[in-house]
């Protein structure tokens, strides 16, 4: 299966991710960021279980594709172009049981689950009438896919249309078959020439004076501690990391958080709480990065 178009973290996402250790942040943001990283963990093992699962079949994936179809936007967390069909699937990350019944969802108490109920009514009303414009031939099939295994969702039917990690196999297993898959093109362009950006990636303005400066693990984002001249230990997930890579993951850092602040030898070197001297900074950099002169912000390492 053909990947078209990689996932990418929010930027409110991002920085939330990389600045829980380091900065504080106000309960409301934090609920609302903490939310984010729920949803896109869900999305991204999505990602990973349907990669693996088509693995050796054909088939074009897309993720995070956001569309605006007659003025209206719908967000399609992750499809699939086959030959015939087009599969959606719609990715919850949810920590409390549902009842699945009629194609309808209920809360345990009973009561409808309207904002999903909604939303899946939506996917399946834009979508279907907007490839039907390309062929009115080719079925698009919503699933809700629920990606959490400790959740339930009763009267959920092993070979029904509500996938969990229990039953996707079985459900999407008469999907998996080799076509030429070049033939899903036109229709992937009908797609993308509806694509727009995500509008809902807000750039979360971090003040850097108040964020803790300092090593910290790419991994679990905790503080990291000096072993040696070449070499930092993540006690949390007890791996050992070299200074380079400790470079290296601060730059891409500092670029995530502040995209428009330059890279500089002095930016850097403060960034890592003067915990590596500047020469072996300035060296990884010169390695790693171009050194190029902007029109105003002087030298600095793209």
């Amino acid at each position: 299966m053909k990947s078209l178009k990689p996932r990418v973290s929010l930027h409110q996402a991002e920085c939330f991710r990389l600045l829980q250790e380091r900065f504080h942040f106000f309960d409301d943001t934090a609920a609302r960021c903490d939310k984010l990283l729920k949803g896109e963990y869900g999305e991204t093992r999505v990602d990973e279980v349907l990669s693996c699962f088509f693995d050796g079949f054909d088939g074009i994936y897309i993720s995070d594709l956001r569309l605006n179809i007659d003025f209206q936007q719908v967000q399609v967390d992750s499809l699939i172009v086959l030959d015939d069909c087009v599969l959606v699937f719609e990715v919850k990350n949810l920590s409390f049981d549902l009842h699945a019944a009629d194609g309808l969802f209920y809360m345990m108490s009973g009561e409808p689950f309207t904002a999903l109920n909604d939303q899946l009514a939506r996917l399946k009303k834009l979508l279907r009438a907007y490839v039907a414009q390309f062929d009115p031939y080719i079925d698009v099939i919503v699933y809700p896919f629920f990606i959490n295994d400790s959740q339930c969702i009763h009267g959920m039917l092993l070979r029904g249309d509500v996938l969990a990690t229990s039953n996707f196999a079985l459900v999407l297993a008469k999907y998996r078959r080799r076509f030429n898959w070049r033939s899903t093109v036109p229709l992937v362009n009908h797609l993308m020439k509806r694509s727009v950006p995500n509008d809902f990636d807000k750039k979360m303005d971090i003040d850097y004076s108040k964020v803790t400066k300092g090593t910290y693990c790419s991994v679990c984002y905790n503080k990291v501690e000096r072993i040696s001249q070449r070499k930092f230990r993540c006690l949390k997930c007890n791996t050992d990391i070299s200074t380079a890579a400790v470079i290296s993951n601060g730059v891409k850092e500092i670029s995530r958080i502040w995209p428009d602040k330059p890279i500089t030898t002095k930016l850097v070197t403060d960034w890592l709480g003067e915990s590596i001297d500047k020469r072996t900074i300035q060296r990884v950099l010169s390695k790693n990065y171009l050194l190029t002169k902007g029109n105003y912000e002087g030298w600095h390492y793209k």
